[in-house]
């Protein structure tokens, strides 16, 4: 943490560097923001930026530096008393003159403030760069599918880089940014201490993204880099929009390199005459493939949403991460078996299976989005046989190295690697719940869901209870990744999947079970204890991701509702439920939308949904019923679905749909309700919404059910 000290009205900074001062806080005038200052704005002052020179602030520090520089030549080899003591870790503002008076220099003080901060430059000085870079490597650059920088090359430029130049590279800013993350200190509830705010690393990661869209016509594989990175934090600050435009701005910046190509046929890097070297096409291999998963997820599998096609990825997976580091050139599988180069090593990295896992999901999201073109899900040559099959293989081919036990554990610790070992099998047990929903079609509001008759009534009973023991083994992986600090849930993804483990897990306790018999209270006192461990996960990782405050909150409403708050262990639980703010749009209007979107075929906690919620203007012409339809609601019975199980004794008077809502419920407060039929051109090419209202004009909640008047 930087410690300020204020003279008069000049602030300086105290670091190994030496002292910079950064600027007047009362002689700043405008900002130098284009064409409107904002500053100038704020205060009601008139704007005097000359568009024709550089800010009053900026000048001011570079004066001020050329008159250090000049001072430090000039006395070279004597103690200078002029602005510091004689120790760099003494430094002493001196007395300034103000209106004909000087007065002694104030106490230290800490940037607690998000205005003061906000007003201090990002510079970054290169002893504090350097730890949070290490921090980055070791927290986040394990993570998922950002291992595309070679730490050894850029640690080696970042040792002999002029520290001045650091706050000009907006890769550097987001990695500290990131790093920074991980290097504030928690209370024991994992909470931020006050007086270590997030403004630095929001400052820094706002420095990145202005550099990075002032210079946005230089493509280059180092300002990829930082789109990457920039979509994460944004992932974790919850700034939804933000994630979705970078995604359209990756894609395009991939075309524009076209590092979905091989650099050259000499993959082996035999000729010493061709460039780049072995680390440098690993490094963009890495980078394109970062960038597939990452479209991969916000498509989920949607046509019109997915920018980069795997027909196009025309590169080799990555290597092994030993082979990486130590630049050593090898041939590794291509994505399709069929186009498999013949000679494949024994090993393959961690990041090859999160590619390979990418796929599947992306088969598993379009399986999901056409089941009315699918095969009933018991017959043996069905998609849903297959595509299980796949899944299970894709797990029990993972080495023992990337397996979940002690051992491996323990060797990932020493790597810093525990958090993608994790992340990897949450997002597998995810895929696996994604798949079996068919099952439970009232939960997740299936548009065709299958009709299960009456004498496979037993294999729809095998197709919840996997599901539910998908949803505990994510439970029981959030418990273990706890005992391994923030560093095991530090995926930006792993919230989402943790609170869907809470409503499948109290779904089938709850809905599925007669909670007045004696299994289904011994159903009930296992399934709370694991919904808590997954509310302590969600509450641990506020810190990091800024979206498990809200799913917190609507994990703890689903219990409170449920009347299963005090039950099981006695855990305190010290944050209210917040409701959030309420969309005022105009509702729907009933009948049959002529118009559809992808919105309608989403998770509504899908990248899509939440950047489309925060968009002020609400238009949706997919909303405008056709004059055709009656608007009448419309009763459908779902076979094999256990409606008839009457609701939990500790609910009082809600009725099923009262309690289903509590389940299908979007935590974030967005009113969704899908269309009937889809008519349009590309949108065809995605068929039929997955999830289905039952075309009632009451009000619906993000998942189609009818919400209760009360809620």
């Amino acid at each position: 943490m930087y410690q300020l000290r204020e003279t008069g009205t000049i602030m300086y900074i105290k670091g190994l560097d030496g002292l910079k001062l950064y600027y007047k806080l009362s002689g700043i005038k405008c900002s130098g923001d284009r064409p409107t200052c904002e500053r100038c704005k704020r205060k009601s002052t008139e704007c005097q930026y000359d568009v024709s020179s550089e800010p009053a602030w900026k000048l001011q520090i570079e004066r001020e530096q050329q008159s250090r520089n000049r001072s430090v030549q000039a006395q070279h080899g004597q103690s200078s008393h002029r602005h510091s003591g004689s120790s760099p870790r003494n430094l002493r503002p001196d007395y300034h003159a103000e209106n004909g008076s000087s007065r002694p220099a104030e106490s230290n003080v800490e940037c607690a403030s998000d205005e003061a901060c906000l007003l201090t430059p990002s510079f970054i000085a290169g002893h504090e760069a350097r730890s949070l870079v290490e921090a980055y490597f070791a927290h986040v650059h394990p993570l998922r599918c950002f291992g595309f920088l070679h730490k050894p090359s850029f640690m080696h430029n970042l040792d002999f880089r002029d520290p001045s130049t650091f706050d000009e590279d907006a890769l550097l800013l987001i990695m500290c940014a990131l790093g920074d993350m991980f290097c504030t200190h928690f209370d024991g509830n994992g909470d931020c201490l006050t007086r270590l705010t997030s403004s630095r690393r929001a400052q820094w990661a706002d420095r990145a993204q202005q550099l990075l869209y002032a210079k946005i016509g230089r493509i280059s594989a180092e300002n990829l880099m930082a789109a990457v990175l920039l979509q994460d934090y944004a992932i974790r600050m919850a700034d939804w929009g933000t994630t979705f435009m970078l995604s359209g701005l990756i894609a395009r910046m991939t075309q524009a390199l076209q590092i979905n190509l091989e650099h050259s046929t000499d993959i082996l890097c035999q000729d010493p005459s061709l460039r780049p070297d072995a680390s440098t096409k690993e490094s963009r291999r890495r980078l394109m493939w970062s960038c597939y998963i990452a479209d991969s997820l916000i498509g989920s599998g949607v046509d019109q949403l997915t920018l980069i096609r795997e027909e196009d990825m025309k590169i080799q997976l990555p290597c092994s991460e030993r082979n990486f580091l130590h630049q050593t050139a090898c041939i590794t599988e291509l994505l399709h078996p069929n186009t498999a180069l013949p000679f494949v090593p024994s090993r393959q990295s961690k990041f090859t299976y999160l590619v390979l896992y990418s796929l599947l999901l992306t088969n598993v999201y379009g399986y999901i989005k056409h089941l009315q073109d699918a095969k009933a899900p018991w017959h043996p040559d069905s998609e849903f046989a297959h595509l299980d099959a796949e899944c299970r293989a894709w797990y029990n081919n993972l080495p023992a190295s990337l397996l979940v036990n002690p051992t491996s554990i323990y060797i990932r610790k020493e790597t810093s690697q525990v958090g993608v070992l994790l992340a990897l099998h949450f997002m597998f047990h995810q895929t696996m719940c994604d798949l079996y929903r068919i099952g439970t079609p009232s939960l997740y509001k299936l548009r065709s869901p299958f009709s299960f008759p009456s004498e496979q009534a037993a294999y729809l009973r095998h197709l919840q209870c996997e599901l539910f023991q998908q949803a505990k083994s994510i439970a029981m992986l959030a418990e273990e990744a706890l005992r391994h600090g923030l560093h095991g849930v530090a995926d930006s993804w792993i919230p989402t999947i943790v609170y869907d483990s809470c409503r499948i897990m109290l779904y089938f306790a709850t809905q599925l079970h007669d909670t007045s018999s004696s299994h289904g209270r011994g159903l009930i006192n296992e399934v709370v204890p694991l919904v808590r461990s997954n509310m302590e996960a969600l509450k641990k990782m506020r810190s990091l991701h800024s979206v498990s405050e809200l799913l917190f909150n609507a994990a703890e409403q689903m219990l409170e509702r449920l009347g299963l708050q005090n039950r099981g262990q006695n855990v305190v639980l010290d944050q209210p439920y917040l409701d959030q703010e309420q969309d005022e749009e105009q509702r729907t209007a009933p009948g049959t939308p002529v118009q559809s979107t992808p919105e309608y075929v989403l998770n509504p906690l899908s990248i899509y949904r939440m950047a489309r919620k925060s968009i002020p203007e609400k238009y949706a012409p997919e909303k405008i019923s056709s004059p055709n339809t009656s608007g009448q609601p419309m009763s459908r019975h779902i076979p094999g679905e256990p409606s008839s199980i009457p609701a939990p004794a500790a609910a009082g008077q809600d009725s099923f749909q009262d309690i289903l809502s509590l389940f299908t419920e979007d935590p974030s407060r967005w009113d969704w309700q899908p269309s009937e039929t889809v008519v349009g051109s590309h949108d065809d090419s995605f068929g039929l919404p997955p999830w289905e209202p039952f075309g009632s004009e009451q009000q619906l909640d993000a998942w189609g059910s009818v919400l209760p008047s009360a809620w």
